[in-house]
């Protein structure tokens, strides 16, 4: 998502464009350049040549506003927050403004089976992140942040999804962002959050372990994620937009087309 774009107060010929990423650091790219013609008529041309001008924002940049009264004072907003910068005219560094804000887009829960205060959330854009009582919740992963399953046999196993049929799995109750190893299925299909379940707690410790995730097809693991198989090899009709287990051994599945099916 990039799609913010501003002029120059004071000249308008120059204009400030928010793009999405480097793909290096992960933060966003904010431009500045002049708008340049040449040419008159049909053969009219206009040229815009872009510089980086610093670092520091978050990406996804959905608005860029440079004061009326201070051309260099440029404010950020974006799915980290808000960020700002008082050099907008020059190479520089944006500072976060986020202290007070709540900005968090917080998509999907899972719970501890037996610790109330912990608590996983997919936090969008803004990673997944760990609730263990206190006012600060933990950054856990890094990225966009889809469903958690929290093994209830073994609460230190934890899946999370990031887009696309991309699955991570912690076995240290997702300490931190080097918690994560990649653990998906072969193929996922077009859905940014696929649905991902595990079964409700049972008498049979092993059941923890099966999970279920899905997109172009549902995929099934009885290892927590370390192998995947797949029932409806051909696919079912539609897109698998939602799962859920009734027990460990019935799971129903929602598609695109409106179908209910059941395993």
């Amino acid at each position: 998502y990039g799609a913010a774009i501003a002029v120059d107060p004071n000249d308008v010929t120059r204009i400030f464009i928010g793009a999405y990423s480097n793909g290096e650091s992960g933060d966003a790219k904010i431009f500045r350049g002049a708008v340049t013609s040449s040419g008159s008529g049909a053969g009219l041309t206009y040229t815009y040549t872009g510089t980086d001008i610093g670092s520091g924002v978050h990406p996804d940049v959905h608005r860029v506003v440079v004061r009326s009264d201070a051309a260099s004072e440029m404010w950020v907003a974006c799915d980290g927050g808000i960020f700002r910068t008082t050099s907008a005219d020059a190479a520089t560094s944006f500072e976060s403004k986020n202290v007070g804000l709540m900005t968090m887009t917080c998509t999907y829960l899972d719970h501890h089976p037996t610790e109330a205060a912990v608590i996983f959330c997919g936090a969008q854009d803004n990673g997944t992140l760990r609730y263990t009582g206190e006012e600060a919740w933990l950054h856990s992963a890094d990225g966009d942040g889809g469903p958690v399953v929290v093994n209830w046999n073994d609460p230190y196993k934890i899946l999370r999804t990031y887009v696309y049929g991309a699955i991570d799995r912690a076995t240290d109750g997702g300490a931190g962002p080097g918690s994560w190893s990649r653990i998906s299925p072969a193929s996922s299909g077009s859905l940014f959050y696929p649905p991902l379940v595990g079964t409700p707690i049972s008498g049979t410790p092993s059941d923890a372990d099966r999970v279920a995730t899905g997109a172009d097809r549902t995929w099934f693991s009885d290892t927590f994620g370390t192998s995947w198989s797949s029932p409806d090899a051909a696919g079912l009709a539609g897109t698998v937009s939602a799962l859920v287990f009734a027990n460990a051994g019935r799971l129903y599945a929602g598609t695109s087309t409106g179908n209910v099916y059941v395993y």
